[in-house]
């Protein structure tokens, strides 16, 4: 495992990168400090489009993103892998408001 980037874009702004693609490469790899490889497989995964009004919080474990909401965390299997996560670096999950 060697190091991740996570990447956001705006998606207001796509015309702009839309029309710098060379640009938009060349920032994202100046970002990442590695090289590419393409034996590696996949090399690139995005975090996936949110409104700005719908908060996520993403954790990049190992060579995987997982992506945290309210809605993600209804599903057992996902809210126990993050807490894993958590767990291992001395840290956990709280909500602040529980709910009936």
């Amino acid at each position: 495992m060697g190091f991740n980037t996570v990447v956001m874009f705006r998606n207001d702004a796509a015309d702009v990168l839309r029309g710098n693609p060379r640009e938009v490469a060349e920032a994202v790899l100046g970002a990442m400090n590695c090289l590419q490889d393409e034996e590696r497989g996949n090399l690139m995964k995005t975090m996936g489009t949110r409104h700005a009004d719908y908060p996520a919080l993403y954790i990049l474990a190992g060579n995987t993103l997982m992506e945290v909401t309210a809605e993600t965390l209804k599903d057992d299997w996902i809210k126990e892998a993050v807490q894993d996560v958590l767990r291992r670096q001395g840290l956990r999950l709280v909500r602040d408001n529980p709910r009936s």
